[in-house]
């Protein structure tokens, strides 16, 4: 609910590009803390990982004071969204208008203010202070990332109130039921409040740093981020679009052919292991994009040593496509896509190849228990066989444009069919 709130007010914003919604009101992101920004290899949509450090700690600076300024953003701002159906909605109340609706989100009434930093402040006591080598470890940065620091939040005056209803009544009940299932979408509750404290950070911008010979450099432009699919927008060749993600990546998922058999399931169990570790995933695609330096992550050295035993270094470049494609994933889906059964996986796969053939993908005849509306992976099928104005519908509640979700999940299903041979 909190997410939804923080999605719409970032999508109101005209000044939106430049802040980016906060997922969980438990999530502390105070000025100067520290944010990892991850761009993936093959989508280029940005993860956000907030630290639990600041800048003053990676710049040695004991005590600091940013000397921010104060202004208000929005009064009485008030949010509400239905997925998939009409309500009225007031005063933060819902009342049903009699139109079944899938998910209503609304929050009642509230001013948002925001609080910046001095830039210049910042950029002259931090520039070229030097980076303790443990310090700079523990961030876990890359080439693949870039780091930041919060120079301006939005946050809420005084309580707020969240109400979620989920009627399942609506033309997509059947793809949400099965998302609850596996805790991703809406609450499993017909109606759920939640109230917000003051003083939330709904919304953050971030300057960058880059570390050039172990010392801090703040660059003058702020961080946009990229935000394409929170807007109204949406094109309507959704199926085609993704076929098309699918069909020039396809090539290079098929090397993991080149797996032997034998191998192929021991992979398989490792991958799983590995989303059970915070960061591993990342750490794994990055590891399998030839990312120079020994992994940080026991479990991702343990997959690698299992790949390279297996002689077929041809195989990584396909593994780095499922496991990208996984990253994209909410981690919910992410295990319990992997840990399907053979039997489930493989009508899924059916399904894939459905769509790739410019086919409606349908379930038909009697299905595995994973398959069977309250399984594990039914999410997976419903998606999969989903239309343009469902997938559409989507769109705010994953964070990605509905094509690349449809693109992601068929690519990580014909992963996993590949490995689950012989497992």
């Amino acid at each position: 609910m909190f997410k939804a709130a923080a999605q719409e007010f970032v999508k109101r914003l005209t000044t939106g590009k430049h802040f980016i919604p906060n997922e969980d009101p438990a999530t502390e992101v105070d000025l100067l803390t520290l944010v990892r920004i991850k761009k993936g290899i093959f989508w280029n949509y940005p993860k956000y990982k907030v630290l639990r450090s600041t800048l003053p700690k990676l710049g040695g600076v004991k005590t600091f004071s940013p000397g921010d300024k104060e202004d208000e953003m929005a009064v009485d701002f008030r949010m509400f969204r239905t997925i998939s159906g009409n309500v009225q909605v007031k005063a933060g109340d819902v009342v049903d208008a009699g139109i079944s609706a899938d998910v209503v989100d609304a929050m009642t009434s509230v001013t948002i203010k925001k609080k910046t930093v001095d830039l210049d402040c910042v950029r002259e006591t931090f520039r070229g202070k030097p980076i303790n080598k443990e310090d700079l470890k523990h961030l876990k940065l890359n080439k693949h990332h870039t780091l930041g620091f919060v120079y301006e939040r939005a946050y809420n005056t005084q309580p707020v109130t969240l109400t979620n209803v989920g009627s399942y009544g609506g033309k997509v009940s059947g793809l949400y039921q099965s998302l609850v299932n596996v805790g991703v979408g809406v609450k499993a509750e017909s109606v759920a409040t939640y109230k917000v404290p003051e003083n939330k950070t709904f919304a953050y911008s971030l300057v960058e740093i880059t570390v050039t010979k172990g010392k801090i450099e703040i660059p003058i432009e702020t961080w946009s981020h990229k935000q394409g699919w929170l807007s109204d927008a949406i094109d309507n060749d959704i199926l085609e679009k993704a076929r098309e993600g699918i069909e020039t990546k396809e090539n290079i998922l098929n090397l993991i052919d080149r797996l032997p058999e034998s191998t192929r399931g021991d992979v398989l169990k490792k991958l799983r292991e590995v989303l059970e570790e915070e960061d591993a995933l990342s750490e794994l695609e990055d590891m399998l994009n030839e990312s120079s330096g020994p992994p940080a992550s026991k479990t991702v050295s343990s997959f690698m040593d299992i790949l390279d035993q297996s002689k077929a270094p041809k195989a990584r470049d396909g593994l780095c496509v499922l496991v990208a494609s996984l990253d994209v994933l909410p981690l919910p889906l992410q295990r319990s896509l992997t840990s399907g059964s053979p039997e489930s996986i493989t009508v899924l796969n059916q399904l894939v190849e459905s769509l790739k053939d410019n086919d409606e993908p349908k379930l038909t005849g009697s299905v595995p228990a994973g398959l069977q509306p309250d399984g594990d992976v039914r999410w997976a099928a419903d998606l999969l066989c989903s239309s343009d104005e469902v997938l559409k519908t989507l769109t705010d509640l994953f964070d990605l444009p509905p094509e690349v979700l449809l693109e992601v999940l068929a690519l990580a299903v014909m992963g996993i069919h590949k490995l689950q041979g012989r497992e």
